[in-house]
């Protein structure tokens, strides 16, 4: 959707430092792709948020997998509250939402602190 002299963004746009030096092992996830909109319950929150928060909580999956695994598997988890969600605040949801995540400059893999549990 190309945007218009009337939209407005609460964030400052990506760009390189100005003095040209190159920016490494950056991950960026972002809750939704465009042109969808990021949907959350009134009473649970994020839709995203709460799949993020149940993938990165299990420790079966933190414990052994990378950070972009388990993002691919916050995004599965994602497409389940989807598929499983009804209503929203007593409308159908006509809704689609997938996650997406952008790498930049990681030439390892990174994994989360083993847990303690």
């Amino acid at each position: 959707m190309p945007t218009t002299a009337t939209d407005v963004t609460d964030a400052d746009p990506f760009s390189r430092a100005k003095d040209n030096t190159r920016i490494n092992n950056l991950l960026i996830a972002f809750s939704t792709i465009d042109p969808y909109v990021s949907n959350r319950s009134q009473t649970e929150g994020s839709w995203y948020f709460n799949a993020l928060e149940k993938v990165f909580s299990n420790p079966a999956l933190t414990d052994s997998l990378e950070i972009r695994k388990l993002l691919d598997e916050t995004d599965k988890e994602l497409s389940t509250i989807v598929r499983n969600v009804k209503q929203v605040d007593g409308d159908i949801v006509r809704s689609c939402q997938t996650s997406e995540y952008h790498v930049i400059g990681m030439r390892k893999d990174f994994y989360l602190p083993l847990s303690n549990n």
